[in-house]
């Protein structure tokens, strides 16, 4: 598909306005035309002396404008309505696309490349749709009626013109592989400016604590040189478009003036004749005026469409894993790259019910582990089987730092669910939130602020560990669920992970007082299972397992 096509693809899928815009766009243009013919025939009037007549094409001539200006409303409505409910379809095709993601490819895009898309590119793309609709449709109606007018007053004054108007578009076309990449840059400058944005921002505590803000505006400064240069160039260029566009008007208002001129004083054509194809060279040059500065916004627009294509190219996941409480990983690796292997060989397997945790030093791979469980990645290698297909596959998983939303807490913990706050206070009570949710503001009803930062750490981390629970789930995933807490909070944790019955636990972690308690313990070092089984039993042996937890104290 060409680029011009896949630009204009959209608008299909709103028929009705996209009829509705053209044909008030020809009204408009029509009416337009209308008032040359309407202006010379006012002149011939006061020069033969015919003021009834002239009185009627006067009041003629006003009505013609009071229409105009109401199209020219109407189109500006049409357009502006389809150009957003474009500009809405595909922020939901893009973030419904990311979501269709590999995970893998999911965290390897910047949160700045995806804000940037979805409220920079975008926009820059479908703006061309309301340009396109009441620019294009009129333009071209205006300009094929002013040749057809100009044609029927003097046929010899409009071949005159015909050469400047071919100009006018021939420029615009040769430049618009520069208009793209000008357009391209720009907006990969700003994304980029996002993106460090968004980076300071989120790291502005170490930033400031460090006493490095100077570094921190040096880089800013830099990413926003590079907007500043690229914006230049873009003006420039739209510069070029415009006097290219008024040069050739010019030259062609002194020709017909010259050209005209002798023919009136050798009697060929009439005052008003003269009059009347002036006055239709600024409706025939109004589209090729703005063609240069319409031709320069559908490069622009492709530009920043070309970044939202590049996104929406990358391939989708072509099927979705349903992780189940029991599965077998047999001889399964993982790399993120060819040059790094993160997983090798690992094989075990998984009862319903079981509580199984993983540790290892950190670096050891347990995070990935977890998240291959969690069927967030596929393995480079291997099989992962899935069992219990009576038993449905429903995963609930929280990762070392949880994510809490912008919302009601309520809506955090159930997600537009069912919200029974009887029952889940007895959860919130054995999860010891009871006094949190009780000294909120609006209790459940509290907006939670900037991915929890009215909460403590250890609360955000309870709080997901609660939602999770709220799941009801079979298949339990919890990557370092006591990290951070204090000793009362991790026993209230463990307590809740061990009692959980009938749900399959996978658990990830440095702490020994969750890992005692486990039916099998995976013991990973450098990416392999090194160690397997009971915990009771890897202490006897006093390996791997042994050392992890008590190799500096002694037997």
């Amino acid at each position: 598909m060409s680029i011009y096509k896949r630009i204009i693809n959209p608008l299909f899928n709103e028929k009705i306005l996209t009829i509705m815009s053209v044909i008030t766009g020809v009204l408009s243009a029509v009416l337009n035309l209308s008032r040359p013919i309407l202006f010379g025939l006012i002149v011939d009037s006061l020069i033969v002396g015919k003021h009834e007549r002239l009185v009627y094409l006067i009041i003629i001539y006003a009505f013609s404008w009071v229409f105009t200006w109401s199209l020219s409303i109407l189109v500006q409505y049409l357009c502006s309505k389809v150009s957003q409910k474009i500009l809405m379809d595909l922020r939901n095709k893009v973030f419904a696309h990311y979501l269709a993601l590999p995970f893998i490819k999911v965290e390897n895009i910047k949160q700045g490349k995806m804000e940037s898309i979805i409220m920079s590119d975008l926009p820059g793309w479908t703006n061309i749709y309301g340009t396109v609709l009441a620019q294009v449709v009129h333009s071209i109606a205006q300009l094929i009626g002013a040749v057809i007018a100009m044609s029927n007053v003097n046929v010899y004054l409009t071949i005159i013109i015909i050469p400047f108007l071919v100009l006018s578009f021939i420029i615009p076309w040769f430049m618009r592989k520069k208009l793209q990449k000008i357009s391209y840059d720009t907006q990969e400058s700003k994304a980029n400016t996002l993106e460090g944005l968004t980076g300071m921002i989120q790291g502005i505590q170490d930033l400031i604590s460090l006493s490095k803000e100077t570094w921190g505006k040096k880089i800013f400064k830099n990413s926003t040189q590079r907007i500043y240069h690229n914006e230049i160039k873009q003006d420039i260029l739209s510069s070029y478009l415009r006097i290219s566009g008024s040069i050739s008007e010019t030259a062609a208002y002194i020709l017909i003036l010259s050209v005209g001129s002798i023919l009136i004083y050798h009697g060929e054509i009439a005052i008003g004749e003269l009059i009347t194809v002036l006055a239709t060279i600024e409706l025939l040059f109004y589209p090729v005026r703005s063609a240069g500065e319409l031709f320069g916004s559908i490069q622009y627009s492709i530009g920043a469409a070309s970044r939202v294509w590049e996104f929406l190219d990358i391939p989708i996941k072509t099927n979705d894993t349903n992780p189940t409480s029991s599965f077998e990983f047999e001889n399964v690796n993982f790399n993120y790259s060819i040059e790094k292997q993160t997983l090798t060989d690992i094989t075990f397997s998984v009862n319903h019910g079981e509580l199984i945790v993983v540790v290892g030093e950190s670096g050891s791979g347990k995070s990935t582990l977890l998240k291959l469980i969690a069927g967030l990645y596929t393995p480079t290698d291997g099989t992962i089987r899935y069992f219990n297909d009576d038993i449905v596959g429903k995963k609930a998983v929280v990762w070392q730092e949880p994510f809490l939303y912008n919302v009601p807490l309520r809506e955090n913990l159930s997600f537009n669910a069912s919200f029974n706050e009887g029952e889940i206070n007895l959860k919130v009570k054995e999860l010891n939130l009871d006094m949190l949710i009780n000294s909120l503001p609006e209790k459940y009803n509290t907006i939670v602020r900037n991915n929890g930062g009215n909460f403590s750490g250890g609360q955000k981390r309870r709080l997901a560990i609660l939602r999770a629970i709220l799941l009801n789930p079979n298949l339990l995933i919890l990557d370092e669920p006591t990290g951070g807490l204090d000793k009362a909070n991790k026993i209230v944790i463990n307590t809740e992970i061990s009692k959980t019955e009938n749900v399959t636990r996978i658990v990830s972690t440095h702490d020994y007082d969750i890992a005692e308690r486990a039916d099998r313990v995976i013991v990973l070092a450098n990416g392999k299972i090194v160690e397997m089984g009971e915990p009771k039993k890897l202490l006897a042996v006093k390996g791997a397992f042994f050392k992890l937890f008590f190799n500096n104290k002694g037997d």
